[in-house]
């Protein structure tokens, strides 16, 4: 079975209307960048109901969901932090 990753594309052109945090504005900032992560579907994985998958072990000792993990790890972490590091000063 092949399991096809869609990719956010997120660039700093996708992030440069949200006011970037500076430690003094993180209502305006939230606010911007909870609306990044609704746009992009990642949501439940920053208020953690869509967590990393635990790794389920066969009786050999074979982690047989590393497509899985590997799958989120790709798509959805490395999103969250691309808008999270680009709306950062």
């Amino acid at each position: 079975m092949e399991i096809k990753v869609k990719m956010a594309n997120t660039t700093a052109k996708d992030t440069d209307h949200i006011v970037k945090f500076n430690g003094d504005n993180w209502h305006s900032y939230s606010f911007g960048i909870q609306i990044m992560f609704d746009k992009n579907r990642l949501s439940s994985l920053v208020d953690g109901t869509n967590a990393l998958p635990t790794q389920v072990v066969n009786a050999d000792g074979v982690v047989t969901n590393l497509e899985e993990i590997e799958i989120w790890k790709k798509q959805k972490d490395v999103d969250a932090k691309t808008i999270i590091y680009a709306t950062v000063l």
